[in-house]
């Protein structure tokens, strides 16, 4: 049988802190707390209702500016891809130059395989 000192219960207690610290701090900084909020800024369908393209305005906090990004859905409401990816901005206009072709914010996306991120232009 284990023996248990108040020398070795301060071990344990020290060692069970040293493990739950660590722990807490990464639920923190990745867990739900951190998650941006999204907000659904626009939604538009094109002419023939193929698609639909919601708009959503991203905040991560305090140090990282609004993002908005546009998500492309299918007939069925499936969501397909991430199309559009816009940061510095809060705003969303949707306009569908034909059944195929969606201008968001200025910027004309070829669909299905078109797409938009401030990181790549």
């Amino acid at each position: 049988m284990i023996k248990v000192t108040k020398y070795s219960s301060k071990i344990i207690i020290t060692i069970s802190i040293l493990i739950i610290t660590p722990l807490i701090f990464l639920i923190a900084l990745f867990g739900v707390w951190s998650q941006p909020s999204k907000d659904l800024i626009v939604e538009s369908t094109s002419p023939e209702g193929k698609y639909t393209v919601k708009a959503y305005l991203y905040n991560y906090g305090a140090t990282v500016d609004y993002v908005v990004r546009g998500e492309l859905f299918d007939k069925n409401g499936k969501k397909m891809k991430v199309i559009y990816d816009d940061y510095h901005m809060k705003d969303a206009t949707i306009v569908w130059i034909d059944k195929d072709t969606v201008v968001i914010n200025g910027h004309k996306i070829k669909l299905p395989y078109g797409k938009y991120d401030w990181r790549n232009n």
